[in-house]
């Protein structure tokens, strides 16, 4: 029996959680079934690190102009590292749909989907069993609840109204 999105799994193309403060994130594709959250991380961002690695400036000017030179060479080339993420999160997603497609029961689709983010040791998959609360607001993260008392804060870019009802019933 095919699965249906919607009624046995939702997909999300971009989502992540705060990993231990705001500036830490981690980016990647979501999917969410009645027994399973799992969370493949294809991207790490810190704000921080990427503030404190600036440096700092100089009263030379032609130090400064070679320097301005450089950190402009620098953002043509996060652009496309950026760009090249973005491309893998598509990838991922369509992947993730096409295991949907061939997945004949929930089971392996959640088998294969956690499978994809295996070689990243920040990929969460959670038992829906394991989840004591889920908190969803208008805005900001969800607040996720482990039975454990671990706290995370999950952001998910699009599908928070059906990710809202699909685990309405349940927490």
């Amino acid at each position: 029996m095919k699965l249906n999105s919607g009624t046995d799994y939702i997909l999300v193309k971009r989502a992540g959680y705060f990993d231990g403060r705001i500036t830490l994130q981690q980016h990647g594709n979501l999917v969410l079934t009645k027994n399973r959250l799992i969370i493949n991380i294809l991207q790490t961002i810190d704000v921080m690190e990427k503030m404190e690695s600036d440096g700092s400036k100089s009263a030379n000017p032609f130090k400064e102009i070679r320097e301005a030179t450089k950190d402009l060479k620098q953002s043509f080339i996060d652009a496309k590292d950026d760009l090249r993420k973005m491309k893998d999160f598509g990838y991922c997603f369509q992947i993730l749909e096409q295991i949907a497609v061939e997945a004949e029961s929930v089971n392996e689709l959640e088998t294969r989907a956690a499978s994809m983010g295996e070689d990243n040791p920040k990929s969460l998959n959670i038992l829906i069993s394991d989840i004591q609360q889920i908190k969803i607001g208008w805005f900001g993260p969800l607040k996720v609840t482990l039975t454990s008392g671990f706290n995370l804060k999950l952001f998910i870019s699009k599908e928070r109204k059906k990710i809202k009802i699909f685990l309405g019933c349940n927490k």
